[in-house]
């Protein structure tokens, strides 16, 4: 029995030992150490010589500076641009040398400067120069606006071929009433016209036929209905029987303004066919 017990012990720890054994070598083979880096020698600098300090002494000096470049100072300033060359503003209607002097002492040289004029402007310059409603009145701007642009009007073509200047011609009335009480002096010769035809239903009131009776009596342009006295205007409407209509329809304010190369709301509409000029039968 004893001898039994002690097989039985030795048997055990022998599996013990075996055991323990095995555990060892399989831990071993799944746990592999890893590689260890392989270490990288470092360069070490060698110290300076000693012997030598002047070396040492440039070696260890701050690098020279580059040269500084010179800072561009500003571009040097633009000579101011010269004045435009002054033009001639007596091609503009009832402008004479004396207006035009007056206008060039206020700085007005050219027609564009003339076509930008405000409200105010028309009223500053009237006050300088004295001059009342007559810029208005004259269409100095809607001249102004055609020269500026390259253009010419009637008169303009008249004053470069040197025709006759209305500058010095007594001015036209303000107003159509004005103009009625007007005497006139000239006689039928101012119904009589020449040239080319104008497109007398481009002014309010004239239509088809009234536009053929008026050729018929020698008016086709609108210079001619622009400088009609109070003679005038009584003649043509008895000739054509409608009195007081030239007047309440405005013919000569609105034939100054066409004949200066200008345009009227009316002769816009016109201009663009939304007008049926045939319907001023009389």
């Amino acid at each position: 029995m004893v001898a039994l017990f002690v097989q039985t012990l030795m048997l055990m720890a022998a599996a013990y030992f075996v055991g323990a054994a095995l555990a060892c070598l399989v831990r071993r083979a799944l746990h592999r150490p890893a590689a260890r880096p392989v270490p990288v020698e470092r360069r070490v600098d060698p110290l300076p010589d000693a012997s030598g300090p002047a070396q040492f002494a440039r070696s260890t000096a701050p690098a020279p500076r580059p040269a500084s470049q010179p800072v561009p100072g500003p571009a040097p300033a633009q000579a101011a641009a010269l004045p435009a060359a002054a033009q001639d503003l007596k091609r503009i209607r009832r402008i004479d040398g004396e207006t035009e002097a007056g206008l060039n002492r206020l700085g007005v040289l050219r027609y564009e400067q003339i076509a930008a004029w405000k409200r105010a402007d028309v009223i500053r310059i009237g006050k300088e120069l004295a001059l009342g409603r007559r810029i208005s009145c004259e269409n100095w701007i809607e001249q102004a606006q055609i020269l500026s642009r390259g253009g010419d009007t009637r008169f303009s073509r008249q004053y470069d071929q040197g025709g006759r200047s209305e500058a010095g011609a007594s001015p036209r009335p303000l107003k159509l009433a004005d103009a009625i009480q007007e005497q006139s002096t000239k006689g039928d010769a101012r119904l009589q016209g020449q040239g080319a035809h104008d497109d007398l239903k481009r002014i309010r009131g004239i239509g088809v036929l009234i536009e053929n009776r008026l050729n018929g009596m020698g008016v086709t342009d609108y210079e001619q209905i622009a400088n009609w006295t109070a003679a005038d205007i009584e003649r043509v409407s008895q000739s054509l029987d409608f009195k007081g209509r030239i007047e309440r329809e405005n013919w000569v304010e609105q034939a100054r303004i066409l004949a200066s190369g200008g345009a009227t709301e009316f002769s816009r509409r016109v201009d663009r066919g939304e007008m049926d000029t045939g319907r001023y039968k009389r």
